[in-house]
């Protein structure tokens, strides 16, 4: 496995610590233009440490899919971030929203403009902060980095995520598109004879219609192997999510006790893992009969949802994404709480740990 041995911060201290050895040359923060109040977060440390000018490319999201109630908190955050840059003495590259038709295109369109830039060309040092990225965005634009990464580009690429569970809790997604591939991770062709297909969606909570839609888009199966956050802050997590989702889990899919798979909460590396081990068990178990075809999905925090990237990548799957219609808040959020909350989690995912 590729990244059976990681390197994972935690918290905004060590975050900190880490980038105060790291950032004494230029380097690159790409994160988004929305309403995400987390945005500024990791911005913010890794400004407060840096010896050298710190550049962001900020990629901007789409109008439709936002609350128009939201946009005064967007205006905020890009205030805030301006700010920073200016005083390290950085520059902020708007990259905008491309002119798409289907917003499913998008996240493939943002990538290619991204690497067609040539940014990477100027730095040894990108961090992808997802957290106010949506999962059609940061999929493809995470897999375009580390396919360069290597074939011309040998610097390091760091994965960034404020993870905060009251965040994701505020954040409304409000309806559902049709499910499909996220661009880049259409799998292997269809066309291929299948011994047995699995689906393996990793669980979050309010995420039922998206379970629902994915369902219909892969049907027939053969295996569902759902993930359950273990070890978790809420010893009881995995517990709700099986009661929030037992129609779907037992009364339709009559999924077993046996199948559920765990990962922990925090760390999207042993969820890579634990979906490898488990993706070579099938592969083993059916080789007479022919390969298993693996479906992945995400509705989980953005953080575990980078293990499923990693996966999806090293191994070349299918990963099937629900956009919501509509991303905003909830009425009674606390924002300057929301800017607070939570901890930075930094990915180191290629580079000097890996050579």
């Amino acid at each position: 496995m590729r990244w059976e041995r990681y390197v994972r911060t935690i918290g905004d201290d060590r975050f900190a610590d880490l980038w105060n050895d790291l950032a004494g040359e230029p380097l690159l923060v790409v994160l988004g233009g929305g309403f995400d109040p987390r945005v500024p977060r990791a911005l913010e440390r890794i400004l407060g440490v840096a010896k050298a000018p710190v550049d962001v490319v900020r990629l901007g999201l789409s109008d439709e899919a936002t609350d128009p109630a939201m946009q005064h908190i967007a205006a905020a955050n890009r205030d805030e971030v301006d700010q920073l840059v200016q005083a390290g003495g950085g520059r902020v590259y708007e990259q905008p929203f491309p002119d798409v038709h289907a917003r499913r295109s998008a996240g493939a369109n943002i990538s290619r403009a991204f690497h067609e830039s040539s940014h990477l060309g100027r730095y040894n040092q990108v961090v992808v902060d997802v957290s106010g990225l949506p999962r059609s965005v940061f999929f493809p634009l995470i897999r375009g980095l580390l396919q360069t990464a290597g074939a011309g580009w040998h610097g390091d690429l760091h994965v960034v995520a404020c993870e905060s569970p009251d965040a994701d809790e505020a954040v409304i997604e409000e309806g559902a598109e049709a499910a499909g591939p996220l661009g880049g991770f259409a799998g292997p062709a269809d066309d291929e004879p299948w011994a047995a297909t699995v689906w393996v969606p990793v669980l979050g909570e309010g995420k039922s219609e998206q379970l629902a839609s994915v369902l219909e888009a892969i049907e027939p199966l053969d295996e569902v192997v759902p993930v359950l956050p273990f070890p978790a802050a809420n010893p009881r997590r995995g517990d709700d999510l099986v009661l929030e989702h037992r129609e779907l889990l037992i009364d339709r899919l009559a999924v077993e006790p046996r199948n559920y798979l765990y990962a922990a909460e925090s760390n999207p590396f042993d969820l890579y893992r634990a979906i490898t081990q488990l993706h070579d068990h099938y592969q083993l178990a059916l080789r007479p009969l022919g390969a298993a075809k693996f479906v992945l999905s995400a509705h989980a925090s953005k953080l575990l949802s980078i293990g499923v990237l990693l996966v999806a990548y090293e191994l070349g799957l299918q990963v099937i994404h629900v956009s919501p219609s509509r991303y905003g808040l909830r009425a009674d959020t606390d924002v300057a709480h929301l800017r607070r909350s939570g901890e930075l989690v930094d990915l180191w995912l290629t580079g000097e740990p890996y050579r």
